[in-house]
């Protein structure tokens, strides 16, 4: 989960303030693919999707007040040369910060798969909520309206 925090982290950060162009994302995916073969996960749309779970749970960010990368406002015109760079280095170090919030199901919100965690956030958009199918999902509470392989049951329960 870290990884994937800490990669939406940057995408957001460069992507949400116009530092890169449309199709940063792709490129990106692509070089991956062409310099790490085998390497799963990292497809455009599951960067999309990284970046998504950033800024969803943008309160388990450490340093919500501090970007990851130093953003000087100029457009980059290829977003894969700024990647080789050692000043742009992603850092998952002390990149989660586990909130205050009483009712945050920390232990449950690590168990529960990162393609769970995206169809959560693409169905509830209420934290309550959220916090509930985590912690049904960590438990492996079956539901009877199991859809694609996931054991949550989006059903209105609050």
């Amino acid at each position: 989960m870290v990884v994937y925090f800490a990669v939406g982290k940057y995408l957001s950060a460069n992507t949400r303030r116009g530092v890169w162009g449309t199709g940063a994302l792709e490129m990106i995916s692509e070089q991956l693919r062409r310099e790490l073969p085998g390497l799963r996960g990292f497809s455009a749309n599951n960067l999309k999707n990284m970046r998504k779970f950033y800024e969803n749970w943008g309160i388990l960010d450490n340093n919500s007040t501090v970007t990851t990368v130093e953003i000087d406002g100029a457009n980059s015109t290829i977003a894969t040369v700024e990647l080789q760079s050692p000043n742009n280095e992603i850092d998952i170090n002390d990149a989660i910060h586990v909130p205050s919030i009483k009712d945050f199901p920390i232990e449950e919100f690590f168990k529960v798969p990162f393609t769970h965690h995206i169809k959560i956030l693409e169905t509830v958009s209420d934290n309550a909520a959220r916090y509930y199918y985590i912690t049904s999902d960590s438990r492996g509470i079956p539901d009877r309206r199991t859809t694609k392989g996931f054991r949550i049951c989006f059903e209105n329960l609050f």
